[in-house]
């Protein structure tokens, strides 16, 4: 069941893509004229490049709900599968895959409108100031995202992991803390309270 909505999660975004074009065609009053387009279209650069969109935006989605459901296997107050370390690393891959899904946008949203923007220039704070994007329903449904708390707060953890490699969870910085005076206690020449190994493994293994 759970394979199975991953594979309808990666081509949904295609499939939506598809069902698009096909109404935009049918509502064209020449039909021959429309599958001409239609084909010619398909057969462009341009298409391509929105197909590679799509496909790298599907695969990063996917990525990102298989490291949600580590998160939460490690919140989870009936069975925690992963250690401190891998709960670090799973939250700062989540957090740099978030900000990545935003370049990926914009790079969509450019091959979409056909705004010939090249490398950094098709950031998506570049992007949305475009007049054609500003005209769109896509451009305002982004800049309302984009003044939204989670947003902000995820702009927050995504400037506090690359420039300091900290996160900004009060838990996580508990557990850390707990681990770093477990490790100290144990392996510093001048702690006096080292544990017996037996109980120093049950307790780095509950962290």
């Amino acid at each position: 069941m759970e394979e199975t909505t991953k594979v309808e999660d990666r081509f949904a975004l295609t499939s939506g893509f598809w069902s698009t074009l096909t109404e935009i065609s049918a509502q064209e009053p020449d039909k021959k004229e429309a599958a001409l387009a239609f084909v010619g279209m398909l057969q462009s650069d341009r298409f391509m490049r929105i197909m590679d969109n799509i496909a790298a935006i599907a695969s990063l989605h996917e990525e990102i709900c298989s490291t949600l459901d580590e998160i939460q296997g490690r919140q989870s107050f009936i069975l925690r599968i992963a250690t401190l370390e891998q709960l670090t690393v799973s939250i700062k891959y989540f957090v740099i895959a978030w900000s990545t899904m935003l370049d990926l946008l914009a790079q969509y949203i450019n091959t979409i409108f056909d705004l010939g923007l090249e490398g950094r220039d098709a950031s998506l704070w570049i992007v949305l100031r475009n007049k054609h994007v500003v005209q769109s329903s896509v451009g305002a449904t982004i800049a309302e995202y984009t003044k939204s708390s989670s947003f902000i707060r995820m702009k927050r953890q995504r400037n506090a992991i690359v420039h300091s490699g900290k996160i900004l969870d009060q838990e996580v910085e508990d557990l850390q803390a707990k681990m770093n005076r477990l490790l100290g206690n144990q392996y510093s020449i001048l702690s006096e309270r080292k544990l017996p190994q037996e109980e120093f493994d049950k307790e780095y293994n509950e962290l």
